[in-house]
């Protein structure tokens, strides 16, 4: 699964519009990027804008959009390479903590490093306080200053002037070993409410990273499925029957992963997995809330690295992540992966026929992609053959 398939787009909604101190830096932006932002702005204006008039095709705001896009995170992403996975992984597990606490029992997606690289585009400009909230919710030790100062002075904001962070992502990828939908049946699948029904489920038996995991009193298993290139993987944990995958969850710490990642061994398993598809758009304000960020979204904000206004905050946060896993592989596109095919009788069984944890772990950089839980396979419907031709 090449990670160039890994889709991100943050952006700064800033009013009004482009200011002329920004036309000079105009010139240091590749054109050639802008067609896949294009794709972006158009795709998240329907969805969170609705077809607003400052994101027309020719707007100015659309070109702020854009260069702030590249700009800013071109400087953080040379930043977060210097970071240790295990920073990136403390603070993807407390997101998704502070998502869960919010959400009992839905399905629930969030991609931490899409969050991660928006929050860290603040963090370059922030000063006091508010710089020390987003470290230590980042986990950052140090990071550059001063990378993005005084691109617009107070000049260029009045009493309208907003800041709205938007942070969407979705994921595609192929499976190194795709599921024959030749074998996908219809499975009962059962849910903490104690309801029972029915799910396509996807069948496959081949070689992969597998263990057994107990804790405490609760035991549970996780399987790597991993995606063409063995660039990332899918980690799927699921608690022992008659366990709450909330107990799972509560377990669920930066050491649990490495130890996933660090004691599975490749083993001859049958894997059992639901089709199932996963949209979410979080209010981050709330989950920032959860991990004390919060200057960010006050007049006590200090923005003052990218400006010297004193009245610039974040009014809104949003993050929408999707996520589709089919017989291909997520988000099912079109491949030419090979389906592995063992006949031996294997020695394990990984049947996800009750809710279970994933984490979409890059395996270059050690980065937590998306992080989620499926609790209802079936609330949104996915892609594939239908019940009705199973």
């Amino acid at each position: 699964m090449p990670l160039k398939s890994y889709k991100h787009v943050t952006w700064f909604n800033i009013l009004p519009t482009l200011p002329s101190t920004l036309l000079p830096i105009t010139h240091l932006v590749d054109y050639s990027a802008f067609s896949v932002v294009e794709c972006f702005l158009d795709t998240l204006d329907r969805i969170i804008l609705q077809n607003s008039i400052i994101m027309h095709f020719d707007s100015p705001m659309r070109m702020l959009f854009c260069i702030l896009l590249l700009l800013c995170e071109k400087l953080l992403i040379c930043s977060l390479d210097t970071l240790s996975s295990d920073m990136l992984t403390g603070f993807a597990v407390d997101l998704y903590h502070a998502i869960r606490s919010m959400q009992k029992s839905q399905n629930l997606i969030c991609s931490p490093m899409s969050v991660s690289l928006g929050l860290g585009m603040i963090e370059l400009g922030a000063r006091g306080t508010t710089l020390q909230q987003l470290r230590k919710a980042l986990q950052f030790d140090k990071m550059q200053e001063g990378k993005i100062k005084n691109l617009v002075t107070n000049q260029s904001f009045n009493s309208l002037t907003k800041m709205v962070f938007v942070n969407a992502i979705y994921f595609k990828g192929t499976w190194k070993h795709k599921f024959n939908s030749a074998n996908t049946r219809l499975v009962k699948f059962f849910k903490e409410d104690g309801s029972v029904f029915d799910v396509p489920m996807m069948y496959q038996q081949v070689m992969s990273r597998f263990g057994y995991f107990t804790a405490g009193k609760i035991s549970y298993q996780v399987v790597e499925v991993p995606y063409i290139g063995d660039e990332a993987s899918i980690f799927l944990a699921l608690p022992a029957e008659r366990t709450d995958l909330i107990e799972l969850e509560k377990l669920i710490t930066p050491q649990t992963i490495h130890n996933w990642l660090s004691t599975m061994a490749e083993e001859d398993i049958e894997i059992n997995l639901p089709r199932f598809t996963i949209q979410q758009t979080v209010d981050l304000k709330e989950s920032f809330g959860v991990l004390n960020v919060t200057e960010i979204f006050g007049n006590e904000c200090d923005l003052s690295g990218i400006t010297d206004s004193p009245d610039l905050y974040i009014s809104q946060a949003v993050h929408q992540a999707v996520i589709e896993v089919n017989e291909e592989g997520s988000e099912g596109a079109a491949s030419t992966g090979m389906t592995a095919t063992i006949m031996s009788f294997p020695r394990h069984q990984f049947i996800a026929n009750r809710p279970f944890v994933f984490v979409i772990h890059s395996n270059l950089t050690g980065a937590i992609l998306f992080m989620g839980r499926v609790m209802d396979p079936e609330a949104v419907n996915s892609y594939g053959r239908d019940k009705d031709a199973l």
